[in-house]
């Protein structure tokens, strides 16, 4: 069945695909990444295999603050990139220079991108059209870049095989 993203009025209601965001969404991103240029083995979803923790506690050792991407793609042990998946719809630039983008999704993806060691990570959102794309560097490492980036999923998304992988080659930077 094809999903039909619903813009929200209001960002706190969710989008009907928002729902099936992990069963039905990220594999469907995952196959068109493998159709792109990438290995399965270098897609993890949701960190399958892939997770690591933030902190440990001092003195027992053990890991607290579990990292979990929902998009991970690898070249071996380096982390190529990171996609993390909002359901929020973003505000104007007119109404926020920041977009409705809240401290705690960039401290988030401050966390991926340290922990990762990864220089590209992107925070992917449903496009309102309303909505300026932003990239950000890490103060004092400026190849670690924080994305924020806009897709349309007001489309039938099984139909439209081939535009979305332009989309998504767009966004990862490749040719598919």
């Amino acid at each position: 069945v094809a999903e039909v993203a619903e813009v929200a009025e209001v960002a706190e209601v969710r989008p009907r695909w928002l729902s099936l965001r992990q069963t039905t969404k990220l594999p469907m991103i995952k196959r068109c990444c493998h159709l792109m240029i990438f290995s399965r083995n270098d897609i993890c979803i949701q960190s399958e295999g892939c997770s690591k923790y933030l902190l440990q506690e001092e003195k027992s050792g053990s890991p607290k603050f579990k990292l979990q991407p929902d998009l991970l793609i690898k070249n071996g042990s380096q982390t190529r990139l990171i996609l993390d998946t909002k359901w929020k719809c973003l505000k104007s630039d007119e109404e926020d220079i920041k977009n409705g983008v809240s401290s705690a999704d960039m401290y988030q993806m401050y966390a991926y991108a340290t922990r990762y060691d990864c220089n590209n990570v992107i925070l992917l959102y449903p496009d309102t059209g309303e909505v300026t794309q932003k990239s950000y560097c890490l103060m004092g490492d400026k190849d670690k870049r924080i994305s924020v980036v806009v897709i349309n999923l007001n489309r039938d998304l099984k139909k439209e095989r081939n535009e979305i992988l332009t989309d998504l080659s767009e966004l990862f930077g490749i040719t598919p």
